[in-house]
């Protein structure tokens, strides 16, 4: 039973009837991020702050163009954003992070903002995080951050001189790619914004944050087979969107996930 909209009670009352659906959505949202189990009760208690704020201003938005988990999903990954920034303080990620994704992102802070050595990144991010990569993966995604690994048994000077032959190729090539993916995240942000409030929803869940159709099925409350045609049916109109802008084929294959 989907809960009921602002128009049919007080904002007060309705943000009470949400509780369930935004502790659901906060959970999801949080482990897709791959947020710590203490972080995720700090962005639950953040997010109902945010949401009494200002008379439960952000629920009194919600106008029914869609339904209500729908809209809260896309707030509540909205508001994750402001959490993090809030949590990690004037520190940003790098525009690689960002586009490598959220274990990048908590890599590069331990490495880069607070100052730990690989060993230890490697064992918070497994005992706090829950990420499960092997330890070859992670050096690997460090490696593709420019960050030079700080070992126990190896001193901060001599690693400070090491730098790979390829490091200004690789420079070049990053920057072309993060520019390559501006331009796709463009049309897709004009793609969405011609869609049904839920279908932009389920667009930015997929394509943008990485859910899976069963987490966006459980947020939206959508049965999965019927959000399976739905998704495809999104998918071919972005595809035709990104071969428009002229992007190439196999590079549309491989952003959409297709075979």
């Amino acid at each position: 039973m989907s809960a009921l909209a602002p128009s049919q009670s007080t904002a007060e009352e309705t943000f009470l009837k949400l509780l369930p659906v935004i502790e659901r959505i906060v959970a999801f949202v949080t482990r897709r991020h791959h947020a710590s189990a203490e972080e995720r009760d700090e962005f639950g208690s953040f997010v109902n702050e945010r949401l009494i704020d200002n008379d439960y201003g952000i629920i009194r938005k919600f106008e029914g163009r869609s339904t209500i988990e729908a809209f809260l999903g896309t707030v509540l990954s909205n508001l994750f954003l402001d959490f993090r920034d809030r949590e990690w303080g004037k520190w940003r990620p790098s525009a690689r992070a960002k586009r490598e994704g959220d274990v990048a992102m908590l890599l590069e802070r331990y490495l880069s903002r607070d100052g730990a050595s690989f060993d230890y990144a490697c064992d918070v991010l497994a005992s706090h995080h829950g990420v499960t990569l092997e330890r070859a993966e992670l050096e690997r995604i460090a490696g593709l951050l420019s960050i030079r690994l700080r070992r126990r048994t190896e001193s901060e000077e001599v690693l400070a001189n090491i730098a790979g032959p390829d490091t200004a190729d690789r420079a070049v090539l990053d920057a072309e790619r993060l520019a390559l993916w501006d331009r796709v995240l463009a049309v897709v942000a004009t793609e969405r914004a011609r869609l049904a409030p839920q279908d932009a929803a389920i667009v930015a869940m997929r394509f943008e944050d990485g859910m899976q159709v069963s987490e966006i099925a459980a947020i939206l409350r959508i049965e999965s087979k019927s959000l399976y045609r739905r998704l495809n049916k999104l998918m071919k109109q972005l595809r035709q969107a990104l071969e428009a802008a002229g992007f190439e084929a196999a590079l549309i294959r491989d952003l959409l996930n297709e075979g």
